[in-house]
């Protein structure tokens, strides 16, 4: 399994949110999955970086961006394989993350894969 997928997998088991991913062939840079609660939704876009570079493309920047302007519900979600920690980044950063990479500042949150942070995670995207 790609660390991509491992680290999707371990934040969707550790949210409350019904979430659904979304496989697509031609995505046009929409995240990879959409999530909602009783009362909010969101979109996340999972990243993995080694070396501190996040590769986003033009059309993930260009959605997420665009998005955010309108309904700011959307955030990279990017795990360092170095640091083995997990950064929140709003929707309309792709830019600077692309550019900057995992070092990007600021961040809504950073966390470690540990039950009290996906707990922070999910209060967070709750809410929305």
């Amino acid at each position: 399994m790609k660390p991509e997928n491992k680290f999707k997998s371990k934040i969707i088991k550790n949210l409350t949110a019904k979430t659904f991913a979304i496989e697509t062939y031609l995505k046009f840079g929409l995240p990879d999955i959409y999530g909602f609660y009783k009362n909010s939704s969101f979109w996340l876009e999972f990243k993995c970086s080694k070396m501190k570079k996040v590769n986003i493309s033009p059309l993930q920047i260009s959605w997420n961006y665009k998005h955010f302007q309108d309904n700011p519900i959307n955030f990279y979600i990017v795990e360092s394989l170095e640091a083995r920690t997990f950064k929140l980044f709003e929707g309309n950063q792709g830019k600077e993350l692309l550019k900057i990479g995992f070092d990007l500042e600021p961040c809504l949150m950073h966390l470690e894969p540990r039950s009290e942070d996906y707990k922070k995670l999910d209060n967070f995207l709750k809410s929305l």
